[in-house]
């Protein structure tokens, strides 16, 4: 294992993942959290950006990764590391993705006009549920007609409206 600034290399031949973290750890003032069990880790590393070194070499480990900050030499000022679980989820297939979907039939019925190449669309999704925004009633604004201490609104109040002014100069 090699750093330099803004560089790292590491070369791995059936070697302590947990010893390398350590020495990368030392050469560049890293700060080394969580590290749990050991791994053995076997390849070449490197020359590169520090962050993307320790990327490629904790990439396929048993570890989640985080690097929190910047040191001078290119080095992330911190790596968190946490166990990724076993018992995970995993993906569902697509046919049972949603359980809830009503069953229509069509799927076990061949197309009836005898043509294999069926042009008909079934990648249709499935209807989505509309469900309306809630709306709040409007506050008026402060002196505004209908508003507490303003002027009062009735349905039945006349209008004003200005009246026409005159044109200068136009024909009549």
């Amino acid at each position: 294992m090699t750093a330099h600034t803004n560089e790292l290399t590491v070369k791995a031949d059936n070697s302590s993942l947990t010893q390398i973290l350590h020495q990368v750890s030392s050469a560049t003032g890293m700060r080394l959290d969580g590290l749990g069990g050991d791994e053995r880790v076997f390849g070449s590393f490197g020359p590169g950006a520090p962050r993307e070194v320790l990327t490629a070499l904790l990439n396929g480990t048993s570890y989640n990764v985080v690097m929190v900050g910047d040191l001078p030499n290119g080095a992330p000022r911190q790596l968190l590391l946490s166990r990724r679980t076993s018992g995970g989820t995993s993906p569902q297939p697509a046919a049972s993705a949603n359980p809830n979907q009503p069953h229509n039939g069509d799927e076990d019925n061949p197309d009836d006009s005898g043509n294999s190449d069926d042009s008909s669309d079934d990648t249709t999704a499935p209807p989505m549920q509309y469900s309306p925004p809630s709306i709040a009633p409007a506050t008026p604004e402060p002196g505004a007609p209908g508003a507490p201490g303003g002027a009062p609104q009735t349905p039945d109040a006349p209008q004003r409206i200005a009246p026409p002014m005159p044109v200068e100069n136009a024909p009549q």
